[in-house]
């Protein structure tokens, strides 16, 4: 994580690699293990920067963090990820083209940072993540 917050960009690199594997592959206890060790600073960091593969794998990342938990664990890395500037860079990937952005940007923000519980924009949301990925789809088949 220190790596991750503080090191060269393909240190960074290697490092989201190896994140992006523990929530994928790793089992709920061993991604609250992670959880446990305070990744938010480090996963800010990461969003802060323009290496598409590392942001992509950090969103997945927090995603997986905020789905292994539950109730108070929910609230405090919540806490920890508006404290440490993580929401703020899940907002600002609002303008990026890359639909992979848009899809975990929407999800995680609609699903765990919205103020009310409006369906109708978690919808349009949801909308605007589709229609941004099926352009995308339609750019790669020309």
């Amino acid at each position: 994580l220190q790596v991750m917050e503080t090191g060269k960009s393909d240190c960074r690199e290697m490092c989201s690699w190896v994140l992006s594997n523990l929530v994928e592959g790793g089992t709920k206890e061993q991604i609250l293990s992670l959880w446990a060790e305070k990744p938010m600073p480090a996963l800010s960091a990461v969003l802060s920067h323009t290496d598409h593969i590392c942001i992509s794998r950090a969103l997945r990342v927090i995603y997986k963090l905020l789905s292994a938990v539950n109730g108070n664990q929910l609230d405090t890395i919540k806490e920890e990820a508006e404290n440490s500037g993580v929401v703020g860079h899940l907002k600002n990937l609002q303008g990026n083209n890359i639909w992979y952005y848009l899809t975990f940007r929407c999800a995680i923000l609609s699903e765990y940072f919205m103020e009310n519980d409006d369906e109708e924009t978690n919808e349009k949301l949801k909308r605007k993540s589709d229609e941004k990925a099926d352009q995308n789809v339609q750019k790669r088949k020309r």
